[in-house]
């Protein structure tokens, strides 16, 4: 038989709320919660995993506690990238910068070359300025030259041709004898005939002007056949300022007897440099010949404006040419 003791007195009682572990939490791991950081912002910290402590006050990278250590950088927890890609923070944050560029918005952000910007100046292959696009928030690689081609020495639109398009002088087309301009009539008072023009040909060609003078001869009384007086007709020509002289050339021609007339010249001469004179900045030619009585001694006189040798002559500025016609005698004038 079984006997039974009742004992009497105070009876303890122990409730368990929870293991010592429990007790240390201070945070449940994985909560995220909002931090001071210096100059008055926020930023975030995360419990850790044990729940023993908020992690370190991620203030985007600023010092929250200003011990010259990135808060980021306390904790390795913290340290390893959200996505585990094994990629450092650094190098994360600069492609999160690239990605976010937005083209098309009209702001040149990170990783674009421009937005929206109009062409720029750039320069060509032939050495003229042309204008690169700005195409996909990059500038084109080629430079793309101008369309049209200004009279300035330089082939601008890079078709290996210069200044074509260009109108030349008011006298074109006259780039043969058969297009000479003129005839300009001169009489020996004496009387002078100016030109200014350009060897400038707007197909981008090396460019010729002629000019057809006729010498008209003034009646004197004289004895039949007997010598009258002497004539002279000078021509002269001053090219473009700046411009290389020894590449320019002037031809006097006289065609009076030439059948036809743009046949072989009666006579042909051309400057060179015994012709050039340095203070008046001009080629001169002079052609003298004897008047007879009752003979008509006008002449047909032709000037030619060209490159001299094989040299290439192109300028849109205005070269001068003087043609004057008089007497070599005093009691003739």
């Amino acid at each position: 038989m079984r006997a039974w003791r009742w004992v009497t007195g105070p009876v303890i009682v122990l409730l368990s709320f929870g293991t010592s572990c429990d007790s240390e939490r201070v945070c449940t791991p994985g909560a995220v919660q909002t931090c001071p950081c210096l100059g008055g912002t926020e930023g975030v910290q995360a419990c850790v995993d044990d729940g023993s402590r908020w992690g370190a006050c991620d203030c985007g990278g600023a010092d929250a506690d200003a011990d010259a250590d990135a808060d980021a950088d306390a904790d390795a927890d913290a340290d390893a990238d959200a996505d585990a890609d094994a990629e450092d923070d650094a190098g994360t944050d600069t492609e999160a910068d690239v990605v976010s560029a937005v083209c098309g918005n009209g702001v040149a952000e990170t990783g674009e070359e421009c937005d929206g910007d109009p062409p720029r100046a750039c320069d060509t292959t032939c050495g003229s300025t042309g204008s690169q696009a700005c195409v996909a928030c990059r500038w084109e690689t080629a430079c793309t030259p101008p369309t049209t081609d200004p009279c300035n020495g330089v082939d601008d639109n890079c078709d290996g041709l210069t200044d074509e398009g260009t109108p030349g002088d008011s006298y074109e087309d006259n780039d043969d004898c058969a297009s000479a301009r003129g005839p300009f009539v001169l009489e020996p008072n004496p009387e002078t005939a100016t030109f200014e023009g350009t060897l400038h040909a707007e197909d981008g060609g090396q460019d010729e002007d002629w000019f057809v003078i006729h010498a008209d001869e003034e009646e004197t009384l004289c004895v039949p056949g007997s010598p009258q007086c002497d004539y002279v007709f000078s021509a002269s020509l001053a090219p473009p300022a700046g411009a290389d002289h020894a590449q320019w050339q002037l031809c006097l021609q006289d065609r009076t007897e030439a059948h036809p007339i743009c046949g072989t010249a009666d006579l042909e001469l051309c400057s060179g440099p015994t012709e050039w004179d340095a203070t008046s900045g001009a080629y001169r030619l002079d052609l003298e010949w004897q008047g007879i009585c009752t003979d008509d001694d006008s002449r047909d006189l032709y000037l030619v404006v060209r490159r001299a040798g094989a040299s290439v002559v192109s300028s849109c500025e205005p070269y001068v040419l003087v043609a004057q016609f008089g007497f070599t005698d005093e009691y003739c004038d």
